[in-house]
Formats: structure tokens, C-alpha cells, sequence
């Protein structure tokens, strides 16, 4: 399992997907993954591996 490098609420992107929108941190799975909400409210989720710190 990979180490929790973002906070709840943290604002992070996924550096893997072509539109890069700011997402929120929900929590971590426990799978390892990251569940995010965006601005909208719609839940998902991605891998630790391709979250960034979002810098404004």
C-alpha cells in the first residue's frame, strides 16, 4: 500500500487525465486508491501514483 501523502480536502489533479481539473481528496480506499469529489459533486477515483499537489 502506497503512503498517504494528501489530506482530506486537499485540492489535487490527476496528472494522468488529459483535462487537468481540480479535485478534492475524499479519502483513502482501502485499495489504496484515492476517492475524489470535483466541483460538481461527482465522486471517483484515482491512483496515488498520479495525484498532484494542485499549485495555483
Amino acid at each position: 500500500m502506497s503512503e498517504k501523502t494528501f489530506r482530506r480536502h486537499q485540492i489535487i489533479y490527476d496528472r494522468s487525465s488529459l483535462c487537468r481539473e481540480p479535485v478534492r481528496v475524499v479519502r483513502y480506499t482501502a485499495h489504496g486508491l484515492i476517492e475524489i469529489k470535483d466541483v460538481s459533486g461527482r465522486k471517483g477515483w484515482i491512483n496515488p501514483d498520479d495525484a498532484r499537489k494542485w499549485e495555483w
